[in-house]
């Protein structure tokens, strides 16, 4: 129907005059939420309805939810623990700000673990190893289907540590 130039209202300047040559009847337009085409719509169509696109407005919450959870990452680069604890309680303070539940929900959670958190300016450790180990059994598992025989299991739980490169089947 229609190729401009741009993405911006004044792409759209050239758009218009068709609608009005034809005297459509428009009752409803969709856009994506960028005030241009909203400010466009509402001065050129001013009885249409406005309907923000769906797909839009998921991908934005989608957007929002990844940036705070990259942002999150940034914790642990902090030079030291008081920084740290600023950036822990900006990062709340925007994931409530957010509007979303389950963001909401995080940062109520992190802030009730907001001690653990920090501690590990004092002691970097983690879990990580613990992690790979359970990775590995579960997929020692998945590849015999299971054991019937306890012992054996535990022999071959054992005899992991030793597998550098693929599991002894």
């Amino acid at each position: 129907m229609f190729v401009g130039d741009g993405k911006g209202g004044k792409s759209l300047k050239p758009f218009w005059k068709r609608p009005r040559g034809s005297k459509a009847k428009i009752k409803a337009v969709a856009t994506d939420m960028a005030s241009a085409y909203y400010s466009a719509v509402l001065k050129n169509l001013p009885n249409a309805k406005h309907v923000f696109d769906r797909f839009h407005i998921v991908k934005l919450m989608l957007a929002i939810a990844y940036y705070l959870k990259e942002d999150l990452g940034q914790i642990w680069q902090q030079p030291n623990k008081t920084i740290a604890g600023r950036f822990l309680k900006d990062w709340c303070a925007r994931a409530r700000a957010s509007g979303i539940k389950v963001l909401q929900t995080m940062a109520n959670t992190l802030e009730g673990h907001r001690t653990g958190i920090l501690n590990w300016y004092d002691f970097p450790i983690s879990t990580g190893r613990l992690e790979g180990i359970n990775n590995k059994i579960g997929a020692l598992q998945r590849s015999a289907y299971g054991y019937r025989d306890r012992d054996y299991f535990i022999a071959k739980l054992y005899a992991l540590h030793l597998a550098k490169f693929e599991l002894i089947g």
